[in-house]
């Protein structure tokens, strides 16, 4: 009897129970319902309402369609010269030649090859050589240049089978040839001391005054003495600029200073012209007496200065 009317008490209770809980939830969904209203329409403070400065409004970037590069770099400007190959290869030039001293140089040999026609000087002062502007022509040996240097055996020797007689004609004739731009010198030559520069010692131009004087000086001088061509070569390579072509003209066996021997007479001769550091060309001609020594000599000068050897004529002395 306890047992059922326990029962039948406690399901009264269940009901009540499930009502308060439905209650509860449609009230709970109620009020939240309510809470989110509220904050929907009153809930969201504006700045200006908490005390704070509102942020500026954002603007909105419009992107155009265009390749990256051109994006990144559209607005970019740089104010750089412009820099070509050529101005790049100059600098270089000129870098390396700001390291370059005469002390770096080679010692260059002041003589030339066999068959060459000028020579270099490495301080780049002026020594003549092939030159420019005309031509000359001396017993059929031609020449060119500007400044043209004339060093004449007039020894005593020179008076045989009419050597003196050519020697003038020929001379005529060549400083008659001459262009009117050019210079000319006209050194004669004998004894150790007995050399004249019959131009006064300088350059003369190539004009009918000068001409005339040079060669009424040569007609009248008489040939005497013995031959020594060194003190010639010195004048002619003392005056400056140097000759571009010389004319060294003997006929027969000469001595320098003393010394003896074909290559030594040579080098006497050639060692006026480098210390002079001259580029000249030198001619040599033989007139009349011809000796295996002498030849020998007059083609190691015209060979070591890029110039010509002429034998012209014959005779003995």
């Amino acid at each position: 009897m306890h047992a059922v009317a326990l029962g039948r008490s406690q399901t009264p209770n269940r009901r009540a129970f499930r009502v308060v809980l439905r209650f509860a939830a449609g009230l709970s969904v109620a009020v939240h319902l309510a809470l989110i209203v509220w904050f929907a329409l009153f809930g969201v403070a504006e700045p200006a309402q908490l005390g704070r400065a509102a942020p500026p409004p954002a603007e909105a970037a419009v992107l155009v369609e265009q390749p990256l590069e051109q994006a990144v770099f559209t607005e970019l400007s740089l104010d750089l010269p412009q820099v070509t190959a050529g101005d790049i290869g100059d600098v270089r030039v000129q870098a390396e030649l700001s390291e370059l001293s005469l002390e770096s140089l080679p010692n260059l040999s002041s003589e030339l090859a066999p068959g060459s026609t000028g020579e270099g000087d490495a301080d780049g002062l002026d020594g003549g050589g092939a030159g420019s502007g005309g031509s000359a022509s001396f017993f059929g040996v031609e020449a060119s240049g500007q400044r043209f240097a004339f060093i004449l055996d007039f020894s005593s020797s020179m008076r045989s089978n009419g050597r003196i007689e050519t020697l003038r004609v020929e001379l005529a004739e060549s400083l008659d040839s001459l262009h009117p731009g050019a210079e000319f010198r006209v050194v004669l030559f004998a004894d150790e001391e007995d050399a004249f520069d019959i131009t006064g010692g300088d350059w003369q131009p190539a004009n009918d005054r000068a001409r005339s004087e040079a060669l009424r000086f040569v007609n009248r001088r008489d040939p005497g003495g013995g031959t020594e061509p060194l003190p010639a070569f010195e004048q002619v390579f003392a005056v400056r600029p140097a000759p571009d072509a010389v004319y060294f003209m003997t006929d027969g066996e000469f001595r320098v200073s003393g010394e003896s021997g074909v290559v030594a007479a040579a080098s006497a001769l050639l060692r006026v012209r480098r210390d002079a550091r001259a580029r000249s060309v030198i001619h040599t001609l033989l007139l009349g007496h011809r000796t295996n020594d002498t030849e020998r000599a007059m083609r190691l000068i015209a060979q070591e200065t890029g110039g010509r050897f002429q034998a012209v004529g014959s005779g003995s002395r």
